[in-house]
């Protein structure tokens, strides 16, 4: 059992096939690479519904909230018409306290790695088809909607606050492994806009620029083809 988050009072996120002797089954997202993943809270008689339970969703790259693990990030595949042309992928909120789910983002092909920061924003990338994220992608970040000082479920992602940093599709650039460093307000990740993967960083006061002074004309990581486990290309 491998744990992504953990918080007794309120919630596990655990991957592997079971956890404290229930099943962990929730489907994968985009039907590749992976690991599966439950969602629960210690067991309670009078805790409310799972919101993530469903015959025709599928869940990937969960991202507890940092000071309120019972909100949690995740990517969501939509199969309730199941064709392939059909299926409707988005980031949403699993609220477990009002076990209800809630759209943050939504409207163009695929998405990976929801990420909130600690200084209340959040970033995510998303993709084209016939892109594949390796080949373009795009990181963007945007400010959390906040109401009587809690996280505003109805208005995740602040309204007109959401903007692309970095990446192109069609083939031109492509992000990756973005990271919210701890206590500050900055956002680290990889492009390839130089021909290779090279670390860059973005702050809301000087934009994004390359961590080294000059590139090193080498990898310093790379895409990953699994949301959230799965295995490097």
């Amino acid at each position: 059992m491998r744990c992504g988050g953990w918080d007794e009072r309120r919630v596990q996120l655990c991957r592997g096939p079971t956890v404290q002797g229930r099943s962990c089954g929730r489907r994968l997202g985009y039907s590749y690479a992976g690991l599966a993943w439950c969602v629960h809270p210690p067991s309670s008689p009078n805790h409310p519904k799972d919101p993530a339970e469903s015959s025709v969703n599928r869940y990937a790259d969960l991202c507890p909230h940092p000071t309120n693990p019972s909100l949690i990030l995740a990517v969501l595949e939509d199969h309730t018409t199941d064709l392939p042309s059909a299926v409707l992928n988005s980031v949403v909120l699993l609220s477990l306290p009002t076990s209800t789910l809630h759209s943050v983002v939504s409207g163009t092909d695929f998405y990976s790695s929801p990420r909130w920061s600690a200084e209340g924003r959040m970033c995510w990338i998303q993709w084209k088809h016939p892109d594949m994220p390796w080949e373009g992608s795009e990181l963007w970040v945007a400010e959390v909607g906040i109401k009587d000082g809690e996280v505003d479920l109805e208005n995740v992602v602040k309204p007109g606050s959401a903007k692309k940093i970095a990446g192109e599709g069609k083939g031109v650039e492509s992000v990756s492994q973005p990271r919210w460093v701890e206590d500050e307000d900055k956002l680290l990740f990889l492009s390839d806009r130089t021909g290779f993967y090279e670390l860059y960083q973005w702050t809301q006061e000087g934009g994004v620029r390359m961590v080294l002074e000059e590139p090193t004309g080498a990898d310093a990581g790379g895409e990953v083809c699994g949301l959230l486990g799965g295995r490097k290309c």
